[in-house]
């Protein structure tokens, strides 16, 4: 799906919240859901035709949210005039969780490092230069029992 489309489909999939998120945070969003093409070309590849998946565009948006509602100090509870009102902030952390489970994109290019990507190859992600050295795609090692 193309960038456009990917952007549509995950302003749909959030509705009302997706308002909230800035510019700044659709642009990373989708820089952060690229996935391999039709051809199954990833993103270094030369002839990669790009594609992003909506649902981790979705996702990434969110977290921009979660990460600024936490620098807020949120009043859920008050009353007034002998009336109690009590209201639940938006669970950002799980909505981003729910999409990412209904993406195409079991690990993005951009959370290589923390989850400990790399080939099995041994020429996988080089977490010095940031970059995939060929367009094999990643594959999670270690013992993560």
């Amino acid at each position: 799906m193309d960038r456009a489309l990917a952007e549509s489909n995950a302003r749909d999939i959030l509705g009302e919240i997706a308002s909230r998120g800035t510019a700044a945070d659709w642009t990373a969003a989708l820089d952060a859901a690229v996935t391999p093409d039709l051809a199954g070309r990833w993103p270094t590849a030369v002839d990669w035709v790009p594609t992003y998946d909506p649902y981790w565009t979705a996702a990434e948006v969110v977290d921009a949210l979660a990460l600024r509602a936490l620098t807020v100090a949120n009043v859920t509870k008050w009353t007034s005039e002998g009336t109690s009102v009590e209201t639940q902030a938006v669970d950002y952390v799980t909505l981003a969780a729910k999409l990412r489970a209904k993406s195409s994109i079991p690990v993005s290019p951009t959370n290589v490092v923390a989850l400990g990507i790399s080939q099995d190859n041994g020429s996988g992600y080089d977490t010095r230069s940031g970059s995939w050295p060929d367009s094999n795609g990643p594959s999670i090692v270690g013992n993560w029992s």
